[in-house]
């Protein structure tokens, strides 16, 4: 971690965020549209070159948001589908940066930057069915198209730039049009769950659940990238009586799926790989 002088700074930061909603009901379905405003507080770099100290406070990031969107419970309330469709806006984006202090040991700092701004395009679908009074089935599907609209000061390491001083060399470039950090063009997930009543108040209980994510960039530079993929989980539970005492056999990643949880470039590219294939066993005791 690099650690500079810290200048004497004070900044206050103030901002009303309204949110506005209106609603409409037809039949079994409720039409909504929504407008509303967020705020993350701006912040101070704690660690990192001296310039970056220097220069004082993060600005806080605002968030302007448009969204309609439908509820409808159909068949009796066994069939519920929900819909949402956003556009954000982004003003002064908080993003992640890498810095070093320049030279061959000087050491590496993580901080955060504002972009100047962003924009997401998104939509979702969900939908809950219970074919049978054991039979559950679920589907969620959700689509972003996201832009850095204007970030032409994003920084970046270039890891071969100095023959004198090695790797990590800071650079910055424009990052205009590229993607935000992990927001993956589509995500489908779904689950499959059956109940099967015993006698004297047991239960078992089946679940299936997939998972699959199209990929994104870790990075705002684009260039850490997480390439799809999928996850399948499943477990199987027997529930005693009143189901005070539970037994519960479960398996994650089933199909062994090598993907990342984080990636960072650092004095090389590290990361941290998701959890490989793993099973276990859960006792529970409801008091």
């Amino acid at each position: 971690m690099i650690t500079g002088e810290f200048p004497r700074d004070e900044i206050d930061w103030d901002r009303i965020t309204p949110k506005l909603t209106l609603d409409y009901r037809r039949g079994n379905t409720m039409f909504y549209a929504t407008y509303s405003e967020g705020y993350r507080a701006g912040m101070y770099n704690l660690s990192g070159p001296q310039e970056i100290l220097d220069r004082g406070a993060v600005n806080p990031e605002i968030l302007t948001a448009y969204e309609i969107g439908t509820k409808s419970d159909l068949l009796d309330g066994r069939l519920r589908i929900n819909s949402s469709f956003w556009f954000y806006e982004f003003e002064d984006i908080q993003v992640n940066r890498v810095d070093t202090g320049g030279g061959a040991g000087s050491g590496i700092a993580s901080t955060v930057q504002n972009a100047a701004e962003a924009e997401v395009l998104g939509a979702e679908v969900t939908v809950n069915f219970a074919a049978t009074d054991n039979l559950t089935l679920n589907l969620g599907m959700t689509f972003l198209e996201s832009e850095f609209t204007k970030f032409p000061d994003a920084a970046a390491i270039d890891i071969n730039v100095s023959p004198i001083y090695g790797p990590n060399g800071a650079v910055v470039v424009d990052a205009t049009g590229n993607d935000l950090e992990r927001t993956p063009d589509a995500v489908v997930n779904g689950s499959i769950d059956y109940r099967l009543p015993l006698s004297d108040g047991r239960e078992l209980q089946f679940n299936v659940s997939g998972y699959y994510n199209d990929g994104y960039f870790f990075n705002t530079t684009n260039d850490l990238v997480q390439p799809s993929y999928h996850l399948v989980d499943a477990f199987l539970r027997y529930s005693f009586a009143n189901e005070k005492y539970a037994i519960k056999f479960w398996g994650k990643n089933l199909t062994n799926e090598f993907y990342h949880n984080e990636m960072q470039n650092l004095l090389s590219i590290i990361s941290q790989d998701g959890m490989r294939r793993h099973w276990g066993v859960t006792f529970t005791y409801d008091l």
